[in-house]
């Protein structure tokens, strides 16, 4: 004995009202909708290797899927409509479709205006990390760009390099430790690397003063390029100079005599650039 399960035939016109209880199967598709513009489809579709069973949203266009879960699948893509991982303001990361393809990233801040932003500008080739907007009107600026080249690894004349752009005011490491630059699939030669800090230079009244920047802690293998520079209070520069030659791991400098009743002490300023 068998008996008719009474949705397969009951014409979607006549629910109006009223709830459903129990489990109930729906053979085939249930639609909701514009059977040629927007809609919900719930069900399978189709046959063969392009059968689908899942929830997929249309477009206007009827075509356009913008949601598929495939449950045939195992998979479901999400082709347009935002996706975030809290509601705002809290801080989030958004998936929003944009002229720039952009993945947002708000930190929560009561006076932000903007995200920041991990990006694609329109240009082949260019990924672009911006940073957030915390006035109104503001314009997100680009702090990191990378670019995307042929060379110069097998590549011929003219070919143009990868490249990596820091579009900051400052540039700091963790500790004061210097940045360093090495040759991609060198195993011998030593990382450039470009080091800066400051010492205090302390004086007696018409007298030399000299001491030493110790460049151990920067991991120097041969004496870098040196520049020294000296600031008295205010921002008065005074002369300082190398005194005698430079090392992996030692910065002599001297200072001109101070006459008058100079301050005690003075900040020296050093920079330094090798291997």
């Amino acid at each position: 004995m068998s008996f008719r399960n009474p949705l397969t035939s009951l014409p979607a016109d006549a629910i109006t009202s009223g709830a459903l209880t129990g489990a109930y199967t729906v053979p085939g598709l249930l639609s909701v909708g514009d059977p040629a513009g927007s809609r919900v489809e719930l069900g399978v579709a189709g046959a063969g290797a392009g059968a689908r069973s899942g929830l997929r949203l249309y477009a206007a266009d009827g075509v356009t899927v913008l949601v598929d879960l495939n449950a045939a699948a195992g998979a479901g893509t999400v082709t347009a409509g935002t996706v975030r991982t809290a509601a705002p303001p809290a801080a989030r990361v958004e998936l929003t479709p944009s002229a720039t393809n952009a993945l947002r990233l708000w930190t929560g801040a009561a006076n932000e205006a903007a995200p920041g932003e991990l990006r694609v500008p329109g240009t082949a080739g260019v990924l672009e990390l911006a940073s957030p907007a915390l006035v109104t009107g503001a314009t997100r600026a680009a702090l990191l760009r990378l670019t995307a080249g042929a060379g110069p690894a097998g590549a011929g004349a003219g070919s143009p390099p990868s490249v990596l752009e820091l579009l900051t005011d400052v540039v700091r490491t963790a500790g004061g430790a210097p940045i360093a630059v090495d040759a991609a699939g060198s195993s011998t030669a030593a990382p450039l690397r470009l080091a800066a800090g400051t010492f205090t230079v302390t004086h007696t009244a018409s007298a030399v003063a000299t001491g030493a920047v110790d460049l151990t802690a920067y991991g120097f293998t041969a004496a870098p390029v040196v520049m020294v520079n000296g600031q008295a209070a205010g921002g008065t520069n005074f002369d300082l100079n190398l005194n005698g030659a430079v090392s992996a791991t030692s910065l002599p400098w001297r200072s001109q005599a101070l006459t008058g009743t100079p301050s005690t002490s003075y900040t020296g300023r050093f920079l330094a650039l090798g291997r």
